[in-house]
């Protein structure tokens, strides 16, 4: 088993970080190195979604965050806020190279698909899922 995959929700509070968690944690039981990427965290630190995954793998390896925000808003908004504006094309080559370093990397998505991620607000979940090329598991409420 070796890949990349994203993990992206309908919404905020859905259950990514622990489907993130438990494929991480499953993969690395079979012998890959499965590595979560968490390309923009906001609400940090209370809200620690690599934290999480690492905790529930036993090893600070399993997860990577990119980007983090202290306010619990979109990406976006978060990092205009803060004075720190995200570039989509640094996002997502940096994405790409957390990728190029895992055996298999899970990102995981912030919010729900059309949260915007970047200063250009065309730029959202789904374009970082598409330009990345890998297929999208999507978590949603039953």
């Amino acid at each position: 088993m070796s890949g990349h995959l994203a993990v992206v929700g309908t919404d905020t509070g859905i259950g990514k970080t622990v489907v993130t968690a438990a494929l991480v944690a499953r993969v690395r039981e079979r012998g890959v190195g499965a590595r979560a990427i968490k390309p923009a965290q906001t609400g940090y630190p209370e809200d620690d979604d690599a934290a999480f995954v690492s905790e529930a793998c036993g090893e600070s390896t399993a997860a990577k965050r990119l980007r983090t925000f202290g306010e619990p808003l979109a990406p976006a908004v978060a990092a205009r806020r803060a004075d720190e504006p995200i570039s989509y094309d640094s996002l997502l080559a940096d994405t790409r190279a957390a990728l190029d370093e895992s055996e298999m990397g899970i990102v995981e998505g912030a919010g729900g698909l059309r949260v915007p991620l970047s200063n250009d607000p065309r730029k959202d979940i789904v374009d970082l899922v598409a330009d990345l090329d890998v297929p999208a598991l999507v978590v949603a409420r039953s």
